[in-house]
């Protein structure tokens, strides 16, 4: 899709509000951080596992992290939309 296609259906925040948002990302850094150890340590189990228990533990580990890293991203898009709904709320 173009630029115009998307400003037609509404995708964008119209020009006036551009200023009053800040551009910085609403996830929690910290979370992330942890999650993405959290998914570092669990590939290194698996490797270091061999097959074995620690395989097991890795892999395990490895699906906490995917629900952890979806859970926190889509957090901070939920974050993002209440901020842009409030902003548009301020010019109703």
């Amino acid at each position: 899709m173009s630029y115009e296609d998307l400003e037609e259906h509404n995708i964008f925040l119209p020009e006036e509000h551009w200023d009053e948002l800040d551009l910085s990302s609403s996830v929690n850094q910290p979370l992330l951080l942890f999650t993405i150890i959290l998914g570092l340590v669990s590939c290194a189990l698996m490797v270091i596992g061999g097959g074995d228990a620690l395989t097991w533990i890795g892999a395990g580990l490895f699906f906490v992290f995917l629900y952890s890293f979806t859970w926190v991203s889509n957090a901070g898009i939920e974050n993002q939309n209440e901020t842009v709904d409030k902003v548009m709320e301020k010019d109703r």
